[in-house]
């Protein structure tokens, strides 16, 4: 560079227009050497990633109760159910009242109501509709997950001085079957089991509170 400078001012003094070239030339150089320094700054320059994860929707419910015995007798009290999912829920219960032997067989005729078994049942929310597989009760409000539904069954047993078909070889059996549906959109209500959604609460046509 020192060296560049002395042939500069050599040319300044013995050829002046010769030397205003070569300094244009030298500062046009410099600047673009600056120039392509810059930019080549701002394409190393990476910001770090953004990092989302995503939980997936998962819908499920549990049957609760209180079994115990009294009186000799196998009896159910407080029947609800809690929704064990990650999102709001509209749940229903499916009763399937039969007689069973140990080996899980089933006999013809069905248990009933108020004759073979007491129940005691709280629809203050619950809508109760008969199907052919049974008896389904909807609770109409949707349920918060790690919530619960109001109790459904208060009391639950075997009715006194009945023992059951062939001499009592069938015993009463009540399967409680509990399904649950995501709250939203209302309309996965309504693909599901064919009832209604109106102001948040589930409307069952042929329904009875």
């Amino acid at each position: 560079l020192k060296g560049a400078l002395k042939h500069m001012k050599h040319l300044k003094k013995h050829r002046p227009g010769r030397a205003k070239a070569l300094l244009l030339i030298a500062s046009l150089a410099v600047l673009l050497t600056a120039t392509v320094g810059s930019t080549a700054a701002w394409l190393v320059s990476k910001p770090a990633a953004v990092e989302n994860n995503f939980v997936p929707g998962e819908v499920a419910c549990q049957v609760l109760e209180d079994f115990g015995t009294e009186s000799g007798t196998s009896v159910k009290r407080n029947v609800c159910v809690k929704n064990t999912g990650n999102t709001d829920a509209y749940i229903r219960v499916l009763l399937v009242f039969t007689w069973k032997d140990k080996d899980g067989n089933i006999f013809s005729n069905k248990p009933q109501e108020g004759k073979d078994y007491q129940i005691n049942k709280n629809l203050t929310d619950w809508i109760k509709q008969e199907s052919d597989a049974g008896t389904y009760y909807y609770y109409k409000k949707r349920v918060a997950r790690d919530a619960e539904t109001d109790v459904l069954i208060e009391l639950l047993r075997q009715a006194d001085g009945v023992t059951g078909p062939e001499n009592g070889k069938y015993k009463l059996s009540v399967d409680i079957l509990a399904d649950a549906v995501q709250a939203n959109p209302p309309e996965a209500v309504a693909d599901s089991w064919g009832v209604a959604v109106e102001n948040g609460e589930i409307k069952v046509q042929g329904g009875v509170s």
